[in-house]
């Protein structure tokens, strides 16, 4: 019974999956994309801030400090590398945008990353991560009972299991998409969560039609 609804499942979800293009990273002004991820320590992170020109600024926490992890600025990213727990906190851009008036505005705008050293039950993680072609990414699974993998990562040829671990190796544009893990909880509760992987994203910034007064 347990193998069917897995079965039924995987059949629910690819349709889905193969509809969309998970290349496509759009980024609306005075956003930032994503606004919350959870990472185990060590795995990279990268932000998009949806500013007008490039972001005038990157910084930590609340107090305007500086980004207190090794990173690389690109256009209007930022990637984050060597987290660890004690960086689990907002990191910032300050960017511009138009008003409905064309006048140029600055605004603040944050994403949460919560850094953590084990998967606690019922989670992915990375939740989210963006890498190049050719990169290798282990998605992690917490859960009690043997990881089922569903969905997207059933197109990756390279694939190695490890107990409730894969690693995803050479991976191509068209690898982009959520992997779907099916486990249960401590307490034998079912549950499917997924993490979204981005290969060479295409970063598009668009104006928003929602105008905000900073």
């Amino acid at each position: 019974m347990y193998s069917l609804i897995v079965i039924l499942y995987a059949i629910q979800i690819l349709p889905f999956t193969n509809s969309k293009d998970w290349n496509e990273v759009v980024v609306y002004h005075t956003q930032v994309v994503p606004w919350r991820v959870t990472v185990i320590e060590g795995t990279p992170v990268t932000v998009h801030c949806g500013s007008s020109t490039t972001p005038l600024e990157w910084f930590y926490g609340s107090g305007h400090r500086p980004i207190p992890t090794k990173h690389i600025k690109v256009d209007y990213s930022i990637i984050l590398y060597g987290l660890r727990v004690s960086h689990t906190g907002p990191f910032s851009c300050k960017g511009t945008y138009k008003n409905k008036y064309s006048e140029l505005k600055i605004f603040y705008n944050s994403v949460r990353v919560k850094v953590v050293k084990n998967v606690p039950y019922g989670w992915v993680l990375p939740s989210r991560i963006e890498v190049s072609t050719g990169d290798s990414v282990t998605l992690a699974c917490g859960t009690s009972s043997l990881a089922q993998w569903l969905g997207m990562s059933l197109k990756v040829q390279n694939i190695t299991y490890h107990e409730n671990r894969i690693v995803l190796q050479n991976l191509q544009k068209e690898h982009s998409g959520p992997y779907i893990c099916r486990g249960s909880d401590k307490n034998d509760k079912l549950f499917s969560i997924e993490a979204l992987v981005i290969v060479d994203g295409n970063i598009r910034v668009r104006p928003s039609t929602i105008y905000r007064n900073w």
